[in-house]
């Protein structure tokens, strides 16, 4: 909050700023709460005048981020697109905990955004922004940023929202940011424990239940590494019929359900019943990027490496750049294996100075999938090389793998595995001979032979 104010920032293009952004901010300026087009607002006293660092000061001080996706250019293939700006400031959105999770996007008809960022889209009329606005006020009641119907007014100073001036004098924060995203914690604790009128019936327990989940939420946003717990999820879910619970504190479960994921005692796929693959992807991604708590992080990187479902290849390198660049070991071997799930030869090249030794397998694998012969002639030139994913990869399409190396593979002193390697390709591409059978048959190696007896002598 900003002057002791919901504040809400809107994201525009300069060419519909007076036909669309500017109706938008009068009518929530109209409605008691503060609403920023940085290009009117003066640099504050206590930030630097470069446009960067004065777009970051009032992101920190949103409770609420608003696209508006104008149809501001035409390209030569008839796409029409958004100014970069938006996508920019939508991306710098999602990097602050509170304000990720209250996006709202307006889309023209026919508008692409610049980015592969794909939100949830809401519809935006250019010549008629006002039909927009009630859309925009169910929004923010859902997420407490406007009061709601009925209620007194927006969340009293006294609640927490402070201002940039104020944030100096908050004891145990460190600059206006950190104060500002305490002040918006305690709004959405208060909103979630006051502003509800389903939750003041709630039998004693289960309102305590309720006000410690809300509680727990508001301090992920800020300071907390902690998981709700099982106990307490397992409270929340017998009386889960009775419990309407926010986005923010379903995220909040959403992690003790995947930390405890191979676990029959931690329930939770209940709140999620509503929300999409995509959705749930993404919010996976959030936990892989920068969850605090260092085996949850990790298993959502090793989720997303095993997933199906596609990353792009920005949000790949960006998730292993920064798992990387991390000193837990557990983080650096799972973002290891997603490397070479996902990342190419492209990326390889992007991050060499942050790969070491350990980052072989993970660059065998790539290989695999995108040069075979070289990924096999790999395998086959050193005895040491190892990865049951490249070998995967490569028996697939064993076709593609030239004849005089895989003989080669399986006559050398490689390594065990390469020579079973080699011995399957030969045989699923049809390409083995009985004489390489027989030679199999007497080899000192068991495992091989057994393996050529099974295949000389097929049931």
């Amino acid at each position: 909050m900003l002057d002791a104010k919901p504040t809400i920032f809107i994201s525009h293009s300069t060419v519909f700023k007076e036909q669309v952004a500017v109706p938008f901010r009068d009518h929530i300026q109209s409605l008691g709460m503060n609403a920023i087009l940085v290009g009117d607002m003066p640099v504050p006293a206590d930030a630097d005048s470069d446009p960067e660092t004065k777009v970051d000061y009032f992101l920190q001080g949103a409770d609420m981020f608003v696209a508006l996706l104008t149809p501001d250019d035409r390209l030569q293939d008839g796409e029409i697109r958004s100014r970069p700006n938006i996508a920019d400031e939508i991306g710098r959105a999602k990097s602050l905990p509170l304000l990720r999770r209250r996006i709202q996007v307006f889309r023209a008809p026919g508008v692409k955004v610049h980015s592969n960022i794909n939100p949830t889209y809401e519809p935006l009329d250019i010549s008629d922004p006002a039909a927009s606005f009630p859309i925009f006020e169910r929004q923010a009641i859902e997420w407490g940023v406007m009061p709601r119907p009925g209620s007194e007014s927006a969340p009293e100073p006294a609640a927490g929202p402070i201002g940039p001036a104020e944030a100096e004098r908050s004891e145990g924060h460190e600059g206006d940011g950190a104060a500002i995203q305490a002040a918006s914690a305690l709004a959405q604790v208060r909103s979630a424990l006051l502003g509800r009128e389903e939750d003041c019936d709630l039998p004693p327990a289960l309102a305590i239940r309720r006000a410690h989940l809300a509680v727990s939420t508001a301090l992920t946003a800020f300071t907390s590494s902690s998981v709700y717990g099982v106990h307490e999820l397992n409270g929340l879910y017998r009386a889960r019929a009775e419990l309407r619970l926010s986005p923010e504190e379903i995220r909040h479960l959403f992690r003790s359900v995947i930390l405890h994921l191979d676990s029959d005692t931690a329930p939770g796929w209940y709140w999620l019943r509503s929300a999409s693959a995509a959705e749930v992807h993404e919010m996976l991604i959030e936990l892989a990027a920068a969850d605090p708590d260092t085996e949850l992080r990790a298993i959502a990187l090793n989720l997303l490496a095993r997933a199906p479902r596609k990353l792009a290849r920005s949000q790949v390198k960006s998730l292993v750049s920064a798992g990387l660049d991390s000193e837990e070991g557990q983080i650096r071997n799972a973002t290891l294996r997603l490397l070479g799930a996902k990342g190419d030869l492209r990326l390889l090249r992007d991050i060499k100075a942050k790969l070491g030794r350990d980052s072989a397998e993970a660059q065998l694998e790539i290989r695999a999938r995108e040069t075979p012969v070289a990924a096999l002639k790999a395998l086959v030139a050193d005895p040491f090389s190892h990865s049951e994913n490249a070998e995967r990869i490569l028996l697939a399409n064993p076709k593609k793998l030239p004849t005089s190396t895989l003989r080669e593979g399986l006559a050398s002193n490689s390594y065990i595995r390469t020579r079973l390697l080699c011995l399957r390709g030969l045989e699923r591409s049809s390409r083995l001979r009985r004489k390489d059978l027989d030679h199999l048959l007497s080899d000192k190696n068991a495992k091989l032979r057994d393996q050529a007896f099974e295949i000389a002598t097929p049931s």
